[in-house]
């Protein structure tokens, strides 16, 4: 599924459809860091500078549950020190088929995403 904004595709069978408007939003990082989200972090802790790819971070350690199933998991964020945006997240799961994931954010290239063609 590829969802621009509000819109969303599927890719059945090599053949992509637009699914019918809806108001749902796919929860981002971001959402995890509301006022809201925070409360739900446990063991948080600053972990020192680092730095990644070159660029100064502040590095972050927590705990957390993932949204369904409340699976138990530790986390540790790379946070930019010049534009306060994450660099990198390393995330370990408790249990579950995922034992751990990494993900690295480039905010500076530049990116257009088209939607497919629909027939």
């Amino acid at each position: 599924m590829t969802w621009i904004g509000k819109e969303a595709y599927m890719n059945a069978n090599g053949k992509w459809t637009k699914m019918p408007p809806s108001n749902t939003t796919i929860p981002t990082l971001r959402d995890s860091f509301t006022e809201e989200g925070l409360k739900s972090l446990t063991d948080v802790t600053f972990e020192g500078e680092d730095s990644v790819d070159g660029k100064p971070a502040l590095a972050y350690g927590y705990k957390n549950v993932t949204p369904v199933g409340a699976n138990p998991f530790t986390s540790k964020i790379w946070i930019s020190q010049d534009t306060g945006a994450p660099l990198k997240i390393y995330v370990e799961y408790s249990n579950g088929t995922l034992n751990n994931m990494t993900v690295n954010y480039d905010t500076e290239t530049k990116v257009t995403i088209e939607p497919p063609v629909v027939k």
